[in-house]
């Protein structure tokens, strides 16, 4: 990889923090609909590239891995919250139906409030912590 790949590479690359924050930021803020199409097809784009492409020297391969690892990171938080509050909200449910309460569906409140159990948050949540993950890499040196 010479020195112009590598920076089309990072200039690339911050077009998707870009784009993943859009994501983010799309699930609470109206925004016209398009921008988190895009930035999800911009953004995939470039994780099916981190994944196959092998051209990238060392250094970036290594940066790219720690983003991997915080995106496994922030999914597995993701996922431990929704299991936890899953498994609360189902033990109440037996509980209330063991005294002889009558528990509805309408009644639960179960796990994660909507604007954060969507695909396009959890996705755009993993993009936003892969990048964290890339950019902390990168700059932990220089700061």
């Amino acid at each position: 990889m010479d020195q112009k790949q590598r920076e089309n590479a990072y200039w690339q690359l911050w077009l998707t923090v870009i784009a993943s924050v859009a994501i983010v930021i799309a699930q609470f803020i109206p925004m016209w609909e398009v921008i988190p199409n895009v930035s999800a097809i911009v953004v995939g784009v470039w994780f099916v590239t981190f994944a196959v492409y092998n051209q990238f020297d060392d250094y970036f391969v290594s940066l790219v891995k720690t983003g991997a690892v915080w995106a496994l990171a922030a999914l597995g938080l993701w996922l431990v919250l929704q299991g936890l509050l899953t498994v609360y909200d189902t033990g109440r449910g037996v509980g209330v139906m063991a005294v002889g309460g009558e528990f509805s569906e309408g009644k639960r409140n179960l796990a994660i409030p909507s604007p954060f159990s969507g695909a396009f948050f959890l996705a755009g949540m993993c993009s936003t912590a892969f990048h964290a993950g890339f950019l902390f890499n990168h700059h932990r040196g220089r700061i």
